[in-house]
């Protein structure tokens, strides 16, 4: 399992193992706004969630990578709808052979899902509508014989999805489905990535080192955030991002799920880091 985070309206969803894939919901400032509920198998496989994602009628979904599935579960935790793939690691369009990473826009019939797979393949992303049917298995760069290479993260707002590959040290943006350009990482090999509305985006790189910074809209690396580290306000192997977007940079919040799914830190855009959320720093690694 791969930890994540996802917000929507004031609230931040955290995904993370504790004792089996656990969801809790909590404020930007770390208070707890209710039980975590267990994200229960799919039989008669296991449960591996790989991706999180909030539509808009606040309903959870996952990309269950055991199950070959995307789920969706109520904030109280039951699960109210499930999409299964073809049982097949093939590459092609629709299948869920690895699962990812997964987005989600939109209520009831104009839902929209984006989910990914992992690896090198082409059809490694796929938009899907409300019912479940598939719509398009989009272009790499726009080439119909090009790959995805390691996509990790994906973020779907408005007419624009923003693709992380982490392999490729890229950024793909796509507008209706159909590719818009790319950003080289600033250098980085990004493994979350939060994209802003002025262009710009946050990406987290994992691994050693470690580090936060904010690309420029041209893909420069504007400035870092974070340098890896143990400490508060450094990072250890990011594995999530998720950000809420204030008035001016000082009140736009970015929060980062690292050290292996334990700990949640909160930073503005001017560097300075709030501190984390004592629910899951005391559980250390």
């Amino acid at each position: 399992m791969r930890a994540r985070l996802c917000s929507a309206g004031g609230v931040l969803y955290v995904m993370r193992e504790e004792r089996g894939p656990q969801l809790r919901p909590f404020d930007w400032d770390g208070r707890p706004l209710g039980e975590a509920f267990a994200i229960p198998a799919a039989d008669p496989a296991g449960c591996d969630p790989r991706g999180l994602a909030v539509d808009g009628d606040r309903r959870l979904w996952i990309a269950d990578r055991a199950a070959r599935a995307l789920r969706a579960f109520s904030v109280f935790g039951v699960e109210v709808a499930r999409w299964s793939g073809p049982a097949t690691q093939l590459d092609r369009p629709g299948s869920f052979g690895e699962l990812s990473a997964l987005a989600a826009r939109g209520v009831e019939d104009e839902l929209l899902l984006a989910a990914g797979s992992g690896g090198s393949r082409r059809h490694a992303l796929a938009l899907f509508d409300s019912a479940g049917g598939l719509c398009s298995s989009l272009r790499p760069l726009g080439d119909p014989g090009g790959q995805f290479r390691g996509l990790c993260d994906l973020v779907l707002a408005g007419r624009r999805l923003h693709v992380c590959e982490e392999q490729a040290g890229r950024i793909q943006v796509f507008r209706d489905g159909e590719f818009h350009y790319a950003l080289r990482a600033g250098g980085l090999r990004p493994c979350a990535i939060a994209p802003l509305g002025d262009g710009r985006v946050i990406v987290a790189q994992g691994g050693e080192p470690s580090a936060l910074a904010v690309l420029a809209a041209d893909g420069r690396l504007e400035r870092a955030l974070a340098a890896h580290g143990e400490g508060e306000g450094e990072i250890c192997d990011p594995c999530s991002l998720a950000v809420e977007e204030g008035e001016d940079e000082r009140h736009t919040r970015v929060a980062v799920l690292d050290r292996g799914g334990n700990r949640v830190q909160v930073f503005a855009l001017d560097g300075r880091c709030f501190g984390s959320f004592p629910e899951l720093s005391c559980t250390g690694r």
